[in-house]
């Protein structure tokens, strides 16, 4: 997940320098268009891996319940 977090920042970054500068366009070479696009690249890769993966993310109906269960036994 933190790749793709980097990645997407980075490719914004870029794309946020090339249009609002009209000279950067000029600065665009062979390997500036290859870097560029294998962070996209690498962005889709990080996105396919994230979605592939059963990682748990947010809070869990278990969670919920041990919490409830510890906050019920500290009141007594």
């Amino acid at each position: 997940m933190t790749t793709l977090k980097i990645d997407l920042i980075v490719v914004g970054l870029i794309l946020t320098a090339v249009t609002s500068f009209p000279t950067t366009l000029r600065l665009a070479n062979v390997v500036s268009v290859a870097g560029f696009c294998l962070i996209v690249l690498s962005s889709g890769l990080a996105l396919v891996t994230n979605v592939g993966s059963d990682y748990p993310t947010g809070i869990s109906r278990d969670y919920l319940l041990t919490a409830r269960e510890s906050r019920r036994l500290r009141r007594a």
